[in-house]
């Protein structure tokens, strides 16, 4: 009977064996979305989103930890800083020494173009009202006139002033302003007609302007006779002439205040113009050879870029004061302003790196090296950034290398597990895109703002949260998935749970039919040694006492 009942179990355990195995192999998981994460929202998540290496975007291009650098492009001759087309994702790059402009994927960061320009072409203005780019040929004194969505289009030329310099756009009347260095003049061009309709003096050596739409009117800077000419956009005259510090160089706007913003190199000042009086408010002093000022409307503060002492001065725009000094590195170039990631980025030309700034803490995040050694020059080396505003990367050119470097943009989001046996696989996704590890944790790139999150069951583990909305912020965010094992019965916890179970069912069985073999079976009678039952009578019974 034992030897019976052991090979019975024997053979119940073996196929029960294979129904643990089957129902593990087939067992199937869901992911259910409750509110829960980084932060509370109600936001769709961002199309640019990065994730664990995949871009949320038609096209992948390489991506990789914040703040690093994932891709070098070459590039024609000392090539300028990018210009980013909102509409079709990508970049276009002048390089003066080459007389042309490249075309770059933003999603793929090919090269998809060239198109061949006038003499020293200068960075490219885009258009969003059109779609069109122009771009001003310094020593052809004419700008070039480029449509991306004709592939086999020939740019046109528009003859201009001497020297010209990069166009300013007003959006209201969709006209050009393009500052004629040599000739001290403007030349206003009408994207309807693609031609000059008004030529304005203004003062000496024009170097740029910022459009303010609340008058509608053009602040031009004139850094050779140290003031600022005001022109009207509906009469295309100069109303007004402001004088600044010496060696006025870049402006800055504020919506809010309507205050206009001039970086003075030589007097190492800033002038506030109060455009609705067209008068200077006020002069604050600054480090040494400011070159550019940014307006960040996010944070309420200016970030003045200081060439000599090489550092940004940070002020109130409200109480217009210098908040704080920030080193950054030799030569800085005019900071731009990420609203994406809410940081602010500077060039710095001569030590060949971008000092990325928070707008929030005013502190350095991150100094990114650029080229393969610093320039050592004041004019050559990585050039003004350019923010992809369709994923947060950045985009810095190198005068140097003649090449154009793409800086991982976005913040860094970790999910991490507990709970989990040491080596165990699980999966996770955000926004859709989904990685599987080994490891505690998962590194996802994103865009600050809201991201969908899902994290599977793994094995007879659930997760929970198993999946939520995460609100992402500018700093980096985690969340923690705890994994358990049901407690529905004693015995969970392992692949074998349910073939476990029936062999212990089965054999309980096989048990109790081999015990009750056992009971209903008859005795057998032993033989009397006497021989005295051998006639077939039974023995006599001895009396009872």
């Amino acid at each position: 009977m034992a030897r019976a009942f052991l090979t019975l179990l024997t053979f119940v355990l073996c196929v029960s064996g294979g129904l643990a195995g089957s129902v593990a192999t087939h067992s199937t998981v869901s992911a259910l979305v409750p509110s829960t994460a980084w932060g509370l929202t109600t936001d769709a998540p961002p199309t640019g989103a990065l994730a664990a290496g995949v871009l949320l975007h038609p096209m992948d291009p390489p991506v990789g930890p914040p703040n690093s650098v994932v891709d070098s492009i070459p590039l024609g001759a000392a090539p300028y800083s990018p210009t980013f087309d909102p509409q079709n994702g990508n970049l276009y790059v002048s390089s003066p020494f080459s007389n042309n402009v490249s075309v770059i994927s933003g999603t793929s960061d090919l090269h998809v173009a060239d198109y061949h320009m006038g003499y020293n072409p200068e960075t490219p203005t885009y258009d969003p009202a059109s779609g069109e780019l122009y771009v001003a040929n310094t020593y052809s004194n004419n700008v070039s006139v480029i449509a991306p969505f004709i592939t086999t289009y020939v740019p046109i030329s528009i003859s201009v002033g001497v020297y010209p310099n990069a166009p300013i756009l007003d959006p209201v009347t969709d006209e050009l302003y393009v500052p004629n260095t040599a000739s001290g003049n403007v030349s206003v061009i009408s994207d309807s007609t693609a031609g000059v309709v008004a030529t304005i003096p203004v003062g000496m050596d024009p170097q740029t302007a910022v459009f303010v739409p609340s008058n509608d009117r053009l602040y031009v800077v004139n850094y050779g006779s140290n003031n600022v000419s005001v022109i009207s956009a509906a009469t295309h005259r100069v109303i007004a002439s402001v004088p600044v510090g010496d060696g006025p160089l870049s402006l800055a706007y504020d919506g809010e205040t309507g205050d206009v913003y001039v970086a003075n190199s030589i007097s190492d000042t800033v002038s506030v113009i109060a455009s609705d009086s067209n008068t200077v408010t006020k002069t604050i002093p600054v480090g040494s050879t400011p070159r550019g000022v940014a307006f960040d409307s996010a944070t309420g503060q200016l970030f003045v870029s200081n060439g000599a002492s090489e550092n940004v001065s940070v002020l109130s725009a409200s109480a217009l004061t210098v908040l704080t000094t920030i080193p950054v590195g030799t030569t800085p170039q005019p900071p731009v302003v990420d609203s994406i990631n809410d940081e602010v980025f500077v060039s710095n030309t001569a030590s060949g790196s971008v000092t990325v700034i928070s707008a929030r803490t005013d502190g350095v995040v991150a100094t990114i090296p650029i080229g393969t050694l610093p320039s050592y020059s004041h004019l050559y080396g990585p050039q003004t950034p350019t923010v992809d505003g369709w994923n947060g990367d950045l985009f810095v050119s190198d005068s140097v290398t003649n090449r154009m470097d793409r800086v991982s943009g976005g913040v860094l989001a970790e999910i991490r597990e507990e709970g989990l046996p040491a080596g165990q696989a699980w999966t996770a996704s955000v926004d859709g895109v989904e990685t599987t590890t080994h490891g505690a944790s998962i590194d996802f790139v994103v865009l600050p703002g809201s991201h969908f999150f899902d994290a599977e069951p793994s094995g007879q583990y659930t997760a929970s949260p198993s999946s939520g909305t995460a609100q992402v912020g500018v700093a980096a965010a985690s969340i923690l998935v705890q994994y358990s094992r049901p407690a529905s019965s004693p015995f969970s916890g392992t692949a074998y749970d349910a073939g476990l179970i029936a062999a212990i069912v089965l054999a309980a069985v096989a048990l109790g039919v081999s015990l009750g073999f056992a009971i209903r079976r008859p005795p057998r009678h032993r033989p009397d040694p006497s021989g005295e039952g051998r006639s077939g009578s039974p023995p006599e019974q001895s009396p009872s006492r």
